[in-house]
């Protein structure tokens, strides 16, 4: 078997706007507000009227059977009449969800009017407007009997304080990102001292190498100069083992020189040339 929910109510009470007034030489700004449920008109439900007038001080109540569904749509507009106009301007709306206030509790709060959802406006919203909610289970219940939650605050001290907002808001990504820059610094410090770190690495080993190789090539030298040196040491062993010393310059014929041919014409034989 379902239970059914037994409805609860909730009350609107409209306090007052700020910056809603269209000022024109043409007429005077009537301006008012206008509550719908769930986007559906409901008879009796808007604010007076009066000229260049912003605070009304009116409470309003709906019967609510969901609460996480259904919502409220408060529309600001200006019954302004000229010599030929006759009609309403649209100023900006809010859009109040139940299930943020089904807590039981009072809330006041400012809220900035904005762009429509229903329908598409040529002009700019403008000006903020003064809420109060209280969400009640029993008809019977005397609505606002308790304070609000929120401390209650003037338009000049809602404005202030959405200033400093702003301004924290800015400042908390300029500081993180100075601090994702200070991070990015130091890492690429470190990448930086490692490199030149490896770099010196690279440059020692080059060095060491160098210094090995010049040692390679003279202990390379040493061996050839070496292995020369032993070799006429052999050659000599040998020629003392044979008894005959190894020739040494160039070999010349004597027999060819003119002085060898004038003893042979004389009859003198040189006994090296006949050895010879």
């Amino acid at each position: 078997m379902m239970m059914s929910h037994s409805p609860q109510y909730f009350y609107i009470r409209v306090i007052e706007a700020r910056d809603v007034s269209i000022r024109n030489h043409y007429y005077t700004s009537e301006p008012y507000v206008s509550l719908k449920k769930n986007g559906k008109d409901w008879p009796n439900k808007f604010t007076g009227c009066f000229p260049g007038r912003e605070w009304w001080d009116q409470i309003f109540r709906f019967k609510i059977k969901r609460t996480n569904a259904e919502y409220i749509n408060l529309e600001v507009r200006d019954r302004g009449t000229a010599l030929l106009l006759v009609g309403s301007f649209w100023i900006g709306e809010v859009r109040i969800n139940i299930r943020d206030f089904s807590d039981g509790l009072v809330h006041q709060k400012w809220f900035r009017l904005g762009n429509s959802l229903f329908k598409r406006h040529r002009r700019k919203p403008k000006g903020a407007i003064h809420l109060a909610f209280h969400l009640v289970s029993n008809k019977h219940v005397h609505p606002f009997s308790t304070p609000s939650v929120e401390v209650p605050q003037t338009f000049g001290e809602w404005i202030a304080n959405n200033e400093k907002i702003q301004l924290r808001s800015e400042l908390l990504p300029a500081a993180s990102s100075s601090t994702s820059s200070s991070t990015s610094t130091s890492t690429s410090a470190s990448k930086s001292s490692s490199s030149s770190h490896n770099s010196s690495k690279k440059k020692k080993e080059k060095r060491s190498s160098s210094s090995s190789k010049p040692s390679a090539s003279k202990s390379s030298h040493k061996d050839g100069d070496n292995r020369r040196s032993s070799e006429p040491k052999e050659s000599s062993k040998q020629a003392k083992r044979t008894g005959s010393e190894p020739p040494t310059g160039f070999l010349i014929d004597l027999s060819f020189t003119p002085k060898v041919q004038n003893h042979r014409r004389n009859g003198i034989v040189d006994p090296r040339v006949e050895a010879a």
